[in-house]
């Protein structure tokens, strides 16, 4: 694997987890690999890099958010969806915030524009701009730290074989995002220690997460390469 034990314990504006996964994905590992991604969990969390989204994602917030605020949205798109703007409302996680400011923020969480591939699939918007901040190439263009489609728009065939892509790619298991409280009508000093109080729930949902990825590469040798 190309990933080194220096990679995760290192400064790093990917997140711990996320170089995880896409190592899972693309590398063979033995059992004892989980732990590894689990230290490197913890070892985030000693050095506060969860509860740091802005430097941990390079992401920009949207004018009238916190990062705490973020970080609820974060939770919000893992348990409702991407694209449940109204479910995220009624849950009354983020009062104050519309529609619109919820979109916008996941556009700058994913790091490209587009959501329509991400539509109603419960994963970590962390994951995904992890992958999207590795990307280089004269057809990646980006503004404002989100990729912006130049050519022809997909068409809706395309869109939904994306959509599929994805979902094999970061959906997260059910059991981990029913699992997800947020809170509910907070201020944001409210908010801010209602995250730093479930920091523990956090690594133990992102250990679930590559758990299941480890198992899924376990029963389906194909998804390994070389």
């Amino acid at each position: 694997c190309t990933i080194t034990a220096l990679t995760f314990f290192s400064p790093s504006s990917i997140p711990p987890h996320s170089l995880c996964a896409s190592c899972l994905r693309s590398h063979p590992h033995n059992p004892h690999y989980i732990v590894l991604c689990v230290v490197s969990l913890f070892m985030a969390h000693r050095v506060g890099e969860i509860g740091d989204s802005p430097s941990l994602w390079n992401a920009t917030l949207s004018p009238g958010w916190t990062s705490e605020e973020v970080q609820v949205l974060r939770r919000a798109l893992m348990k409702y969806g991407v694209g449940r703007w109204t479910d995220i409302v009624e849950s009354n996680c983020l009062p104050g915030k519309t529609v619109s400011q919820l979109s916008r923020q996941t556009q700058l969480l994913v790091g490209q524009q587009s959501l329509a591939e991400f539509m109603r699939l419960h994963i970590d918007v962390q994951m995904v701009k992890a992958e999207n901040d590795l990307l280089v190439g004269d057809e990646i263009v980006r503004k404002n730290g989100c990729i912006i489609n130049t050519g022809a728009n997909p068409t809706p065939e395309q869109t939904r074989k994306k959509l599929m892509e994805n979902e094999q790619k970061y959906a997260i298991p059910a059991e981990v995002y029913e699992s997800i409280v947020l809170p509910n009508g907070r201020t944001d000093a409210g908010t801010a220690a209602f995250m730093w109080s479930n920091e523990l729930s956090d690594l133990q949902q992102q250990r679930a997460i590559l758990q299941a990825e480890v198992d899924r590469r376990a029963f389906a040798p194909e998804l390994t390469t070389d």
